[in-house]
């Protein structure tokens, strides 16, 4: 169920660079099982080096905490294959990598995605009974921006929609 992001990287070399030169290639991360795969094909590139210093000048679909412009972090790897076997989409991944949740928490701390912290906690509310457990005329004056203000201090945080359990 889960959708793929096209992972790649433009992979020069220091050298190539500080002469002016920014040839490279991009290479795609799909193409890998693992961060020494991803290298070899890296360093092969660049075989007009006798010690190629490898530089990744641009780069899509890959987190921040996962790569800088001279390393990719081999837990890359082992999160695209959390995501793959993942009934979630890799948005959610995103957005939880923006809190730092980390990969294999995701599922565990993942409540859904909503348009507001009040729909939220509107939904939170009701979803648990606690606005069927109240008298009708009580019903009616449930605050649930209140509610959601006191939820997110403490017990969920959000990121592009997507809502999480701070415990997990």
């Amino acid at each position: 169920m889960s959708t793929e992001t096209i992972s790649r990287i433009y992979v020069g070399t220091y050298a190539k660079y500080n002469s002016g030169n920014l040839a490279g290639d991009w290479l795609d991360l799909d193409d890998y099982d693992s961060a020494d795969e991803f290298y070899k094909a890296a360093l092969e590139l660049h075989t007009d080096e006798s010690d190629p210093e490898l530089m990744f000048q641009d780069w899509e679909g890959i987190p921040r905490e996962y790569i800088s412009e001279s390393s990719l972090s081999p837990e890359f790897f082992a999160r695209r294959e959390i995501i793959e076997k993942s009934y979630l989409d890799e948005e959610v991944f995103n957005a939880a990598a923006e809190l730092d949740i980390p990969a294999d928490q995701v599922e565990d701390a993942y409540v859904g995605s909503y348009s507001s912290d009040e729909d939220f906690a509107y939904e939170l509310a009701e979803g648990c009974g606690y606005l069927a457990q109240m008298p009708k005329a009580i019903r009616y004056y449930f605050d649930a921006n209140a509610f959601a203000r006191d939820l997110m201090i403490n017990d969920y945080q959000e990121q592009d929609g997507h809502y999480f359990r701070r415990d997990w």
